[in-house]
């Protein structure tokens, strides 16, 4: 809005003042008063049209899910049993390296070829607990613990030599038991065993080892 300005003292007046407030100068006539344009304000300016300074996201191009890898095939640990792949290098239940001794073929033909013979496994299952025999092994079963680690599943017996029998699996899945002249005699499926004699084993028989210590021939895939 434009200002009134009184001509003798520079005050600003109204519109309807007649007298100066200032100065008590007459404001009637037209020399008493001057006018004063307004400056212009931002609000008065025309509005400028602004680049849009938004930044545009990049265009991130789709990836290639490529091809869909092959299912590991799954088998089992030699070891403990627990489920594995073939690519895997330890076993992630026992901490245990898998085995792999064909170097001249892959790797997973190596491991499957050798999980396949390890598979078939002796199993002795006592009161006192189990006892597993792994293909080309063979174990001690009596009480002397200086010549078998199977010491503590027989020490309750008192009937059972110290060097009773002896138990062994061929690296071709077949059983056996002998007798290693012991004190008080060892049966399979109740047949007699004769000192420093082997008989063989079969799935699902029983071993006695005296009189009253049995235990059941588990011999699975064989």
């Amino acid at each position: 809005m434009d200002r009134l300005i009184c001509t003798v003292c520079d005050a600003e007046v109204g519109a309807d003042e007649v007298v100066c407030p200032e100065c008590r100068a007459v404001l009637t006539t037209e020399s008493a008063v001057r006018v004063v344009a307004a400056e212009p304000t931002t609000e008065d300016a025309p509005h400028a049209i602004t680049a849009d300074t938004t930044p545009t996201p990049p265009v991130v191009a789709p990836q290639d899910p490529g091809a869909t890898p092959a299912p590991l095939e799954r088998t089992t640990c030699p070891h403990c049993r627990a489920p594995v792949t073939t690519a895997d290098l330890i076993c992630m239940a026992c901490l245990r390296e898998l085995p792999s001794d064909c170097p001249d073929a892959p790797r997973d033909e190596a491991l499957r070829t050798t999980l396949e013979r390890d598979a078939i496994m002796l199993r002795l299952s006592f009161t006192t607990g189990e006892i597993v025999v792994r293909p080309g092994q063979q174990i001690v079963l009596g009480r002397d613990p200086r010549h078998t680690a199977t010491a503590a599943r027989f020490a309750p017996f008192d009937n059972v030599s110290r060097t009773h029998a002896t138990v062994g699996l061929t690296t071709d899945g077949a059983a056996w038991l002998r007798d290693e002249n012991s004190a008080n005699g060892t049966w399979a499926d109740e047949e007699p065993v004769p000192a420093g004699q082997t008989r063989p084993l079969r799935d699902g028989c029983v071993i006695r080892l005296a009189s009253n210590v049995t235990a059941r021939v588990q011999l699975p895939n064989a």
